[in-house]
């Protein structure tokens, strides 16, 4: 059960984000907010939803509406005996490799060599500033190879003040990084929800460069916009596959076998 300390977070957070929103956005904000920051930990309990009302001083309806949208997005668990719990997003293989491969005859999974070419600050420009609402960037570019299939180039983008410090590090240091268990693991920003785009077009020059592709080759692009609890933005991926390379593997859900 969360203590008198914690509740008083909660409810400051819930005061300081803008009049305009719906009261219940408050509350799922502030709670989210307080998941990531750590003030809320993996399977702690929160007040019975009359109680928790209550001491937020709000209507029933305005907090059972928060909780609800919060179990949607997966940082909350939610039954009539054991109340509303905070999920413990263990990581887990399946949730780390977006980019991945299963063997044909085990079905174990394949996770794909990564290789680090460099990580850099950039300016958040255009669509990317319209999902990430930020000014600044850290891009990690990086190739990935599954077992002997091409090479595919990558690049990760993620918001500046979750990974300033690794701008301008060596790269050959972070052969093998998985971004998106850093993001987990030291942010606590696992990913919740996907966003996947795929289409046909020319590859990018350097794309083509790192791959010892001919400028202008035709190849798959696929996009990934990648959020966290509360529909937090946390990274942004580009995949770019050269046209020989076997099909990818799609998931309906972070957990789902389905491929």
């Amino acid at each position: 059960m969360i203590d008198e300390k914690v509740l008083s977070e909660i409810s400051f957070d819930i005061k300081r984000y803008q009049s305009e929103k719906p009261k219940y956005r408050k509350i799922q904000m502030a709670i989210s907010q307080a998941i990531v920051s750590g003030t809320l930990q993996p399977g702690q309990r929160l007040p019975a939803d009359k109680t928790f009302a209550n001491l937020l001083n709000v209507s029933l309806g305005t907090v059972q509406k928060a909780l609800i949208n919060l179990k949607e997005t997966g940082a909350v668990t939610r039954s009539p005996k054991r109340g509303t719990i905070i999920n413990d997003h263990v990581v887990d293989q399946d949730d780390i490799y977006i980019f991945r491969f299963r063997d044909s005859r085990t079905n174990a999974l394949i996770p794909p060599e990564v290789r680090m070419l460099s990580i850099d600050e950039i300016r958040c420009d255009g669509s990317l500033r319209d999902f990430f609402k930020c000014k600044q960037l850290v891009s990690f570019q990086r190739m990935l190879r599954v077992g002997m299939e091409p090479p595919v180039y990558s690049e990760v983008f993620v918001p500046f003040e979750m990974a300033e410090d690794w701008v301008g590090r060596d790269p050959d240091k972070f052969h093998g990084l998985s971004v998106h268990r850093f993001l987990h693991t030291e942010q606590n920003r696992p990913i919740i929800k996907t966003d996947n785009r795929l289409s046909v077009a020319s590859l990018d020059e350097k794309a083509c460069y790192h791959m010892m592709k001919k400028s202008g080759t035709i190849g798959m692009i696929w996009e990934i916009h990648s959020c966290s609890y509360d529909d937090l933005p946390c990274s942004y991926q580009r995949i770019q596959l050269p046209p020989e390379h076997r099909p990818v593997e799609f998931r309906r859900s972070l957990r789902s076998e389905n491929r």
